[in-house]
């Protein structure tokens, strides 16, 4: 079978996560992305429900647009901890 090249840029945070979640599944990153394009053309769209934003994030996305009301972290895991999460 013939095999076409995809590259992708991400935060190393998101990849590293990933990376773990897919790993504890028993998948590669690769398997996990031919699974979801998979999904994408069998659901013909996302294989997930997807919803406009309400008018406080477009309010916010306007500002942050707009570079106003900005918060900076060191890293996530600070903004995690500011988060509760």
């Amino acid at each position: 079978m013939k095999t076409a090249e995809i590259s992708v840029r991400v935060e190393p945070q998101l990849k590293d996560g990933a990376i773990k979640i897919f790993k504890n599944m028993g998948i590669s990153v690769s398997e996990a992305i031919s699974l979801f394009l998979n999904e994408v053309v069998v659901q013909q769209g996302l294989p997930f429900v997807t919803r406009p934003p309400n008018q406080e994030t477009l309010n916010t996305m306007k500002k942050t647009d707009a570079g106003e009301e900005l918060t900076e972290y060191e890293d996530v895991n600070n903004f995690y901890r500011e988060m509760g999460i």
